[in-house]
């Protein structure tokens, strides 16, 4: 199964809606999101990484890469090699 969720057999697509409750629900604040040419750019980096799992989630933070790529000061969680 490529591309797909294990969980539920079928592809997962992370929305820009879904990201942003996600950030609402973290009570992320405005000023903590990353611009949209760093996001894109962090996102382009994990789509190459492989530690990216069912093309959504960081193997070592176990988050969506999309929620993790749009806050600010995070950073490439991987404890040898980070990426961003």
């Amino acid at each position: 199964m490529k591309n797909g969720c294990r969980r539920c057999m079928e592809n997962v697509v992370i929305t820009d809606d879904i990201v942003g409750e996600l950030l609402k629900e973290a009570n992320i604040e405005e000023t903590m999101i990353a611009a949209d040419d760093m996001y894109q750019n962090r996102i382009s980096i994990c789509q190459t990484c492989p530690s990216l799992v069912d093309g959504t989630t960081c193997h070592f933070s176990g988050y969506l890469i999309h929620f993790q790529a749009k806050i600010l000061n995070n950073h490439c969680p991987s404890p040898t090699d980070p990426k961003w």
